[in-house]
């Protein structure tokens, strides 16, 4: 009963993973009440002291929205959420019957963890940045359907890291278009055949008004 359950294991690319977390420009970010509605939402459903959305570093866990913790971050060695990247979802009922986990610092000192369910959050390319996951200092069992829920919450905190990474792009398609055409010194035309919906999605976000003008100029020579 109090063995950890988890979907099957997939090998980490540790390299290609901390490559896509530091892409997206998320670790040490200010905190965001879009991020925060999860943690608060995901602890009242659960009815847990602990719900972090976390992103596992190179040697942290780095929380970017956390109820019940008045820390940051955490060294890996503290971490439960670095052994849950390799699988959609690691569950510990029960952390002091688990031959695994009842040594683990966290489960012997302070916080005193009992219980742990966290579900992977994956980057645009599928790569596990971190999780979704709540705590107790005491053993849970939670049902399938509250699995579910978990999950389910998960996919939606990684809509807003994936539409975060979207914006990012079309930022950075607007920066190549404002590099001058050497000839024209206009802003290349590929801004507008790359993808406009971008543009759109761009300006609505910072709250912008957005309008096009596209001339083309037939060659002199």
């Amino acid at each position: 009963m109090g063995k950890c359950q988890f979907s099957a294991t997939t090998p980490v690319d540790e390299k290609a993973r901390l490559a896509e977390l530091r892409s997206l420009d998320i670790l040490d970010t200010p905190p965001e009440v879009r991020f925060d509605r999860y943690t608060r939402l995901v602890a009242q459903i659960f009815k847990v002291p602990i719900a972090i959305i976390s992103f596992v570093d190179e040697d942290r866990q780095w929380f970017k929205s956390s109820v019940g913790l008045d820390v940051g971050e955490i060294p890996l060695e503290m971490s439960f959420c670095v052994h849950a990247l390799d699988r959609d979802l690691l569950e510990v009922p029960d952390a002091l019957e688990d031959d695994f986990f009842k040594h683990h610092p966290a489960v012997v000192d302070t916080p005193f963890i009992r219980f742990y369910a966290g579900t992977v959050l994956r980057g645009p390319t599928g790569q596990p940045l971190g999780t979704l996951c709540i705590l107790d200092t005491k053993p849970r069992y939670p049902t399938e359907k509250e699995r579910t829920w978990l999950v389910t919450f998960g996919h939606l905190v990684m809509k807003l890291i994936h539409h975060d990474a979207a914006l990012t792009a079309a930022r950075q398609l607007v920066n190549h278009a404002i590099e001058r055409n050497t000839r024209s010194r206009l802003s290349d035309e590929t801004l507008f055949g790359d993808s406009p919906t971008n543009l759109i999605r761009l300006a609505d976000k910072d709250d912008l008004y957005l309008a096009i003008l596209l001339q083309r100029l037939n060659s002199l020579d």
